[in-house]
């Protein structure tokens, strides 16, 4: 069964000034709520409220929208940066990626660095015994239409339920230098969020059989 599943988006500037986007200015411009906490310094952003997280730092800023849904989540999260990028105005400066991120854990009978190991790994690395290896995890990348996917599957323990699990974290990146190019990005939202979720329900329907 799928655990917990969370997506973000991110905008990769050249140059970002995190002293710029302190808890004043994101309340005012309504980016986060008048509750919103954490870390304000001229070198990193770390705060949430009831809805939202967001990371700020002088090559990243990344949103994560509190909402269990992935689509809904990933589409939330896009229209946030939206806003963001609109009241930054020419705070951001000049572009040079932007990415769609989502992570997923899934649990069921047999899954762990075994079920990693038998569904895409026909064939031994080395002579030795490796019953007793803790972690195997693979990682694959794909030229797709929303951009370069990196899929990383790793076996986890989850944090809260203790039960061993697959974590799936997809990374697409694409390569921008535009605000129109950021927005043919958050525009594919969706369909990354969908891709993501089929994806893992084909890993979950392996470890159901």
């Amino acid at each position: 069964m799928i655990e917990s599943q969370k997506g973000n988006v991110v905008l990769v500037p050249v140059g970002l000034r995190p002293e710029l986007f302190q808890q004043y200015w994101l309340i005012k411009n309504r980016l986060l709520g008048e509750n919103a906490s954490g870390i304000f310094t001229p070198v990193v952003v770390q705060c949430s409220d009831d809805d939202f997280e967001l990371l700020v730092l002088q090559d990243r800023l990344q949103i994560h929208a509190k909402v269990n849904d992935l689509t809904q989540a990933m589409a939330t999260s896009a229209d946030r940066l939206r806003q963001f990028i609109q009241a930054a105005g020419s705070s951001i400066g000049p572009l040079k990626g932007a990415g769609l991120n989502c992570q997923v854990v899934i649990t069921g009978d047999g899954a762990g660095s075994d079920f990693v190991r038998r569904t895409f790994f026909q064939e031994r690395f080395f002579d030795e015994i490796e019953e007793g290896l803790m972690n195997m995890s693979l990682s694959f990348a794909e030229s797709l239409q929303f951009g370069l996917v990196t899929t990383n599957i790793n076996s986890v323990v989850h944090s809260e339920t203790e039960r061993h699990g697959i974590q799936v974290d997809f990374n697409c990146h694409r390569d921008v230098t535009t605000l129109g190019d950021v927005d043919n990005l958050l525009a594919s939202a969706n369909e990354f969020a969908q891709f993501c979720q089929r994806r893992c329900n084909q890993i979950e329907q392996r470890l159901g059989g």
